[in-house]
């Protein structure tokens, strides 16, 4: 009963410092030209690099739709040092059962990715449902997303 009681502490404190901190994805000028400038910045053709990864790492189902977001920043929680630039994509396949529609976030450094991430994946280990959701919240879930018909092409030609 007391772990209960510590779980709802924990997630009451960490719930009110987020209502009152600034928003995690504040996308002030400034983050938007750090997105866009430096080593570790979203390159310019970010869309071709995205669509490539895909292209070598193909969905195992067939693609219905998909979704890209302009370049972004991942702000943490934890501070400036642990912030960087990243675009995501939305995927829609079809599953045995039914669409499904999944993210998978990117960051770049020298213009290549080198982490590819599922902002919604849930590791019982590290939190659970709560930590996805939070990761999430401050990755890719605020970003907004655009048609991405390069990923459809490439994908095409691959086969």
């Amino acid at each position: 009963m007391r772990s209960h009681w510590r779980l709802a502490a924990l997630f009451a404190v960490i719930v009110s410092a987020m209502a009152m901190a600034p928003s995690a994805i504040a996308q002030s000028r400034e983050d938007r030209a750090r997105a866009v400038k430096g080593p570790d910045a979203v390159p310019g053709n970010y869309r071709q690099v995205i669509a490539r990864h895909f292209a070598a790492n193909p969905p195992r189902y067939k693609l219905l739709n998909a979704l890209i977001s302009p370049p972004g920043m991942w702000n943490s929680p934890l501070g400036a040092s642990w912030s960087a630039p990243i675009a995501c994509a939305r995927l829609t396949v079809e599953t045995s059962y039914s669409p499904s529609t999944y993210t998978v976030g990117f960051r770049f450094r020298n213009g290549q990715i080198i982490e590819a991430f599922d902002p919604e994946y849930n590791n019982p280990a590290a939190g659970g449902l709560f930590t996805a959701m939070l990761k999430n919240s401050v990755t890719c879930g605020p970003l907004t997303y655009r048609p991405y018909p390069e990923l459809k092409q490439t994908l095409r030609t691959k086969r």
